[in-house]
Protein backbone atom coordinates (compact mmCIF):
# COMPACT_ATOMS: atom_id res chain seq x y z
CA UNK A 1 0.00 0.00 0.00
CA UNK A 2 1.15 3.50 -0.84
CA UNK A 3 0.30 4.75 2.65
CA UNK A 4 2.55 2.21 4.35
CA UNK A 5 5.33 2.94 1.87
CA UNK A 6 5.21 6.69 2.54
CA UNK A 7 5.22 6.14 6.29
CA UNK A 8 8.16 3.73 6.10
CA UNK A 9 10.21 5.86 3.69
CA UNK A 10 10.12 9.52 4.75
CA UNK A 11 13.19 10.35 2.66
CA UNK A 12 11.23 9.37 -0.46
CA UNK A 13 8.52 11.80 0.61
CA UNK A 14 11.11 14.54 1.07
CA UNK A 15 12.63 13.73 -2.34
CA UNK A 16 9.24 13.97 -4.04
CA UNK A 17 8.54 17.21 -2.20
CA UNK A 18 11.93 18.65 -3.20
CA UNK A 19 11.32 17.73 -6.85
CA UNK A 20 7.89 19.38 -6.82
CA UNK A 21 9.14 22.47 -4.99
CA UNK A 22 12.00 22.82 -7.45
CA UNK A 23 9.79 22.45 -10.52
CA UNK A 24 7.36 24.95 -8.96
CA UNK A 25 10.09 27.59 -8.84
CA UNK A 26 11.31 26.98 -12.38
CA UNK A 27 7.81 26.83 -13.85
CA UNK A 28 7.17 30.17 -12.15
CA UNK A 29 10.38 31.46 -13.69
CA UNK A 30 9.28 30.25 -17.13
CA UNK A 31 5.90 31.93 -16.77
CA UNK A 32 7.52 35.16 -15.56
CA UNK A 33 9.90 35.18 -18.53
CA UNK A 34 7.02 34.69 -21.00
CA UNK A 35 5.04 37.39 -19.20
CA UNK A 36 7.90 39.88 -19.41
CA UNK A 37 8.82 39.11 -23.00
CA UNK A 38 5.37 39.02 -24.58
CA UNK A 39 2.30 38.75 -22.40
CA UNK A 40 2.75 42.03 -20.49
CA UNK A 41 1.90 43.77 -23.77
CA UNK A 42 -1.63 42.37 -23.49
CA UNK A 43 -2.14 41.61 -19.79
CA UNK A 44 -1.12 43.66 -16.76
CA UNK A 45 -1.25 41.78 -13.44
CA UNK A 46 -0.81 45.02 -11.48
CA UNK A 47 2.66 44.17 -10.22
CA UNK A 48 4.84 41.10 -10.06
CA UNK A 49 3.90 37.85 -11.80
CA UNK A 50 4.87 36.08 -8.56
CA UNK A 51 2.13 35.91 -5.92
CA UNK A 52 4.37 34.95 -2.99
CA UNK A 53 6.02 37.98 -1.41
CA UNK A 54 9.22 36.15 -0.40
CA UNK A 55 10.04 35.19 -4.01
CA UNK A 56 9.02 38.37 -5.82
CA UNK A 57 12.48 39.92 -6.10
CA UNK A 58 14.08 36.74 -7.40
CA UNK A 59 11.30 35.97 -9.88
CA UNK A 60 11.12 39.58 -11.11
CA UNK A 61 14.89 39.43 -11.69
CA UNK A 62 14.49 36.04 -13.45
CA UNK A 63 17.13 34.65 -11.09
CA UNK A 64 17.94 31.00 -11.81
CA UNK A 65 19.42 30.41 -8.36
CA UNK A 66 17.44 31.92 -5.51
CA UNK A 67 18.92 31.93 -1.98
CA UNK A 68 15.40 32.37 -0.59
CA UNK A 69 14.20 29.33 -2.53
CA UNK A 70 17.11 27.24 -1.20
CA UNK A 71 16.30 28.36 2.34
CA UNK A 72 12.57 27.66 1.99
CA UNK A 73 13.25 24.24 0.46
CA UNK A 74 15.57 23.31 3.31
CA UNK A 75 13.12 24.61 5.91
CA UNK A 76 10.07 22.84 4.47
CA UNK A 77 11.99 19.57 4.02
CA UNK A 78 13.14 19.77 7.63
CA UNK A 79 9.56 20.37 8.77
CA UNK A 80 8.47 17.25 6.88
CA UNK A 81 11.13 15.14 8.56
CA UNK A 82 10.26 16.60 11.96
CA UNK A 83 6.57 15.80 11.39
CA UNK A 84 7.50 12.21 10.52
CA UNK A 85 9.62 11.90 13.67
CA UNK A 86 6.86 13.39 15.83
CA UNK A 87 3.86 11.55 14.39
CA UNK A 88 5.41 8.17 13.54
CA UNK A 89 8.19 7.68 16.07
CA UNK A 90 7.02 9.64 19.10
CA UNK A 91 3.22 9.85 18.98
CA UNK A 92 2.86 6.64 16.94
CA UNK A 93 -0.01 8.12 14.94
CA UNK A 94 1.28 7.70 11.37
CA UNK A 95 -2.03 8.85 9.89
CA UNK A 96 -1.14 12.38 10.96
CA UNK A 97 2.01 12.18 8.85
CA UNK A 98 -0.11 11.28 5.82
CA UNK A 99 -2.24 14.36 6.47
CA UNK A 100 0.90 16.50 6.41
CA UNK A 101 2.15 14.78 3.25
CA UNK A 102 -1.17 15.41 1.53
CA UNK A 103 -1.18 19.05 2.61
CA UNK A 104 2.31 19.54 1.19
CA UNK A 105 2.36 17.39 -1.94
CA UNK A 106 -1.22 17.67 -3.21
CA UNK A 107 -1.33 21.44 -2.72
CA UNK A 108 1.91 21.67 -4.68
CA UNK A 109 0.33 19.54 -7.41
CA UNK A 110 -2.53 22.05 -7.58
CA UNK A 111 -0.04 24.89 -7.94
CA UNK A 112 1.57 23.00 -10.83
CA UNK A 113 -1.73 22.87 -12.71
CA UNK A 114 -1.91 26.65 -12.53
CA UNK A 115 1.67 27.01 -13.76
CA UNK A 116 1.10 24.68 -16.70
CA UNK A 117 -2.11 26.50 -17.60
CA UNK A 118 -0.33 29.87 -17.53
CA UNK A 119 2.60 28.65 -19.63
CA UNK A 120 0.28 27.14 -22.25
CA UNK A 121 -1.79 30.35 -22.35
CA UNK A 122 1.27 32.61 -22.54
CA UNK A 123 2.87 30.58 -25.31
CA UNK A 124 -0.41 30.61 -27.23
CA UNK A 125 -0.64 34.40 -26.93
CA UNK A 126 2.65 34.66 -28.83
CA UNK A 127 0.80 33.45 -31.94
CA UNK A 128 -0.10 36.23 -34.34
CA UNK A 129 -3.79 37.11 -34.06
CA UNK A 130 -4.30 35.15 -30.84
CA UNK A 131 -5.18 38.24 -28.80
CA UNK A 132 -6.19 41.85 -29.35
CA UNK A 133 -6.32 44.80 -27.00
CA UNK A 134 -5.04 45.01 -23.44
CA UNK A 135 -6.47 44.29 -20.00
CA UNK A 136 -5.28 45.15 -16.50
CA UNK A 137 -6.30 43.09 -13.47
CA UNK A 138 -6.30 44.63 -10.02
CA UNK A 139 -3.99 42.55 -7.83
CA UNK A 140 -6.81 41.33 -5.62
CA UNK A 141 -8.60 39.88 -8.67
CA UNK A 142 -5.66 37.54 -9.30
CA UNK A 143 -5.75 36.46 -5.66
CA UNK A 144 -9.50 35.84 -5.81
CA UNK A 145 -9.23 33.73 -9.00
CA UNK A 146 -6.40 31.71 -7.45
CA UNK A 147 -8.54 31.20 -4.35
CA UNK A 148 -11.40 29.83 -6.45
CA UNK A 149 -9.07 27.42 -8.26
CA UNK A 150 -7.58 26.07 -5.04
CA UNK A 151 -11.02 25.77 -3.42
CA UNK A 152 -12.23 23.70 -6.38
CA UNK A 153 -9.37 21.25 -5.85
CA UNK A 154 -10.14 21.13 -2.13
CA UNK A 155 -13.63 19.91 -3.00
CA UNK A 156 -12.17 17.34 -5.41
CA UNK A 157 -9.87 16.01 -2.68
CA UNK A 158 -12.79 15.82 -0.23
CA UNK A 159 -14.69 13.69 -2.74
CA UNK A 160 -11.61 11.51 -3.30
CA UNK A 161 -11.29 11.04 0.46
CA UNK A 162 -14.97 10.16 0.79
CA UNK A 163 -14.67 7.54 -1.96
CA UNK A 164 -11.28 6.03 -1.09
CA UNK A 165 -10.87 6.83 2.64
CA UNK A 166 -7.23 7.67 1.84
CA UNK A 167 -5.92 10.01 4.53
CA UNK A 168 -3.58 11.71 2.08
CA UNK A 169 -6.60 13.20 0.27
CA UNK A 170 -7.86 14.62 3.55
CA UNK A 171 -4.48 16.29 3.96
CA UNK A 172 -4.70 17.68 0.44
CA UNK A 173 -8.15 19.10 1.17
CA UNK A 174 -6.96 20.71 4.41
CA UNK A 175 -3.88 22.15 2.71
CA UNK A 176 -6.01 23.64 -0.05
CA UNK A 177 -8.56 25.05 2.40
CA UNK A 178 -5.85 26.74 4.45
CA UNK A 179 -4.36 28.19 1.28
CA UNK A 180 -7.82 29.36 0.24
CA UNK A 181 -8.24 31.23 3.53
CA UNK A 182 -4.83 32.86 3.12
CA UNK A 183 -5.62 33.98 -0.43
CA UNK A 184 -9.03 35.29 0.66
CA UNK A 185 -7.46 37.42 3.40
CA UNK A 186 -4.79 38.62 0.99
CA UNK A 187 -7.36 39.56 -1.66
CA UNK A 188 -9.50 41.38 0.91
CA UNK A 189 -6.52 43.32 2.24
CA UNK A 190 -5.33 44.30 -1.22
CA UNK A 191 -8.81 45.33 -2.30
CA UNK A 192 -9.19 47.55 0.75
CA UNK A 193 -5.78 49.08 0.08
CA UNK A 194 -6.61 49.70 -3.58
CA UNK A 195 -9.95 51.28 -2.62
CA UNK A 196 -8.36 53.55 -0.02
CA UNK A 197 -5.85 54.99 -2.49
CA UNK A 198 -8.29 55.40 -5.39
CA UNK A 199 -9.17 59.09 -5.71
CA UNK A 200 -12.84 59.98 -5.39
CA UNK A 201 -14.11 61.59 -8.60
CA UNK A 202 -15.46 65.13 -8.27
CA UNK A 203 -19.07 65.70 -9.19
Amino acid sequence: MIDAFLIAHPFVVVAVWAALYTSDYYLTLWGARLYKETVSTYIDFDGSYELEQVFKKDIDALRWISPEWVYQLGLSSSVLMFCWLLTVRILEVPELFLVVVGAYVLLEAVVHTRHVSNVVLFRTLKTRGAVEGRIKYARWVTDRVSKAQVLAFALVFIVCFAISAKIIFLGGALGCLLNTLRLARQARRRRMTATSITPTPHS
